[in-house]
């Protein structure tokens, strides 16, 4: 068994995807897929919660994983999958998303990105605020995509490289 219930990062375990706000996927240009708000968002609205994330907190286990799952939705994982840096316990982890937030593009820069954390918005949640949710960072019209800032969570080849998994420059595009 690679991630016992117990264990899980996703529970309890449901289709449903984490966006708490209307949207839908569609083509973003050059990008390819996005998502795209269908309504009005204000500035501090959660938009996202982070239940459908798989964790990893060691490269042993991204590996065990990945060979226990068709070598097709391993590529996917490869691709789509995401290294992070956890303040508290002082180390990297891998994620990947696992629903429609996946297709959340990168802003490239502050003024673009309108998703991430908000510090007022996360105010309503508590401890836990930009730990587990994703709020509007500013006001977001109808058919706007909403647009992550990849930089503002992902800590790229090196922390890839300190789970041991390998990976170089040249293969892993930021």
């Amino acid at each position: 068994e690679v991630v016992g219930e117990s264990d899980s990062t996703i529970s309890p375990l449901t289709e449903d995807d984490g966006f708490m706000v209307p949207h839908r996927a569609g083509q973003a240009g050059e990008k390819g897929r996005g998502i795209f708000a269908t309504e009005f968002i204000a500035k501090g609205t959660p938009v996202l919660n982070f239940r459908q994330v798989a964790t990893f907190e060691d490269g042993a286990s991204i590996r065990r994983f990945l060979s226990k799952i068709p070598r097709l939705l391993a590529c996917d994982y490869l691709y789509w999958a995401y290294t992070e840096w956890d303040e508290q316990a002082q180390r990297h982890f891998q994620s990947v998303d696992l629903d429609d937030s996946a297709l959340c593009n990168d802003g490239r820069n502050k003024e673009d990105q309108n998703l991430g954390c908000d510090p007022e918005g996360s105010l309503s949640h508590g401890d836990v605020g930009c730990n587990k949710y994703s709020y509007a960072t500013k006001d977001i019209q109808p058919g706007d995509e909403l647009m992550c800032l990849y930089s503002a969570f992902s800590s790229g080849v090196e922390g890839a490289n300190t789970l041991g998994l390998g990976w170089s420059a040249d293969s892993y595009d930021d």
